[in-house]
């Protein structure tokens, strides 16, 4: 789960401006180019009417969220219109190009460059609704965005949160305390739910409060996913404070050593994601119909943490490391049962 995929607060400052090297505006303009030419390539595929008014971008997006997030693509498929679908594999599509990029690149800078690029693409995308003569980067997954985001209201600071998130791991540096990471969580994670309740036009406290609970759940969850992933790679994420409370190293999650220790550790990571989902939950009932088939994310969550709970909290244990074949029955049954998460 290289998203990391958690989830995240409601505001956070501005970078601060930052002076690259002239090795570095090359590499800057290497990862432009890359992204043009992925738009390029694919518009030179076909000129049909249908890739002209996006059907081939959206296809392209649909397709990223399956390859690397494809909980939250069924997810997405059981969205009850075309248009929420639509916009949701967009945002997800967008999330999962800026998670990508800290294993795609061996420098921080490199992977800071590229964090530019979407978040200049991004400022250009709200632009672009007011001035459609403002130039996009020739991207899919930009023209995309910009093509769904045309007649809906919904606010820049979400994506903006969501890089700035991806701008905070760049580094590799340990959380310092569980809060760290729960903020993290909600700022890598809950937008795009918020994303989600904006484009459908719901404004329900509620659930703006329960799509942070499970922006906190799933992001937690994740995280603990992340753990055997991130271990092969010598990166260790977790919070300092749990590291010094069940005296553990970094090494010990690297080479799973002192095994009763790391489940100790897991298991309060996932008590607190529990906590979240089951907050989520008693939101339920004061949360619009309109917005529950966005909510259909937690279940993925819900069902991780019951495995992991079966392997008495080792996110290393075989069972965990593939998917769950029963999870569309689960998905279905809690759709049509309107049960949702």
């Amino acid at each position: 789960y290289n998203s990391l995929n958690l989830i995240n607060s409601n505001s956070r400052g501005a970078c601060a401006p930052r002076n690259f090297s002239a090795a570095e505006r090359k590499s800057e303009n290497e990862v432009r180019n890359s992204e043009t030419s992925k738009e390029e390539n694919l518009d030179a595929s076909s000129n049909s009417p249908e890739k002209q008014v996006g059907v081939g971008r959206s296809s392209y997006c649909a397709e990223l969220v399956r390859k690397h997030e494809f909980e939250n693509f069924l997810c997405a498929l059981l969205l009850p219109t075309a248009d929420i679908r639509g916009f949701v594999f967009a945002v997800r599509s967008f999330n999962v190009e800026i998670a990508l990029i800290r294993d795609q690149v061996s420098q921080k800078d490199i992977g800071l460059a590229r964090l530019a690029f979407w978040r200049d693409a991004i400022n250009k995308v709200f632009a672009n609704k007011s001035n459609s003569s403002t130039n996009l980067p020739r991207h899919p997954v930009v023209l995309e965005l910009s093509r769904n985001l045309k007649d809906k209201t919904v606010s820049k600071k979400w994506f903006t949160n969501l890089i700035d998130a991806r701008e905070q791991v760049m580094t590799d540096a340990a959380f310092k305390t569980l809060e760290d990471l729960e903020t993290y969580c909600d700022k890598s994670v809950s937008p795009v739910l918020y994303l989600g309740l904006e484009a459908l036009g719901v404004k329900n406290v509620d659930a703006d409060h329960a799509a942070s609970h499970l922006g906190k759940s799933i992001g937690l969850s994740n995280f603990i996913r992340s753990i055997p992933h991130n271990a092969q790679r010598r990166r260790v994420l977790i919070p300092q404070e749990l590291l010094v409370k069940h005296k553990l190293s970094q090494e010990n999650f690297i080479r799973f050593s002192n095994e009763e220790k790391i489940r100790d550790t897991v298991f309060e990571i996932a008590s607190r994601a529990h906590i979240h989902y089951e907050k989520a939950k008693s939101l339920k009932p004061n949360i619009s119909k309109t917005a529950l088939p966005l909510m259909l994310v937690g279940t993925p969550t819900d069902i991780y943490l019951k495995r992991l709970r079966n392997s008495n909290f080792n996110p290393y244990h075989t069972s965990l490391n593939h998917r769950y074949g029963l999870l569309p029955l689960h998905l279905y049954y809690r759709k049509f049962a309107k049960v949702y998460y």
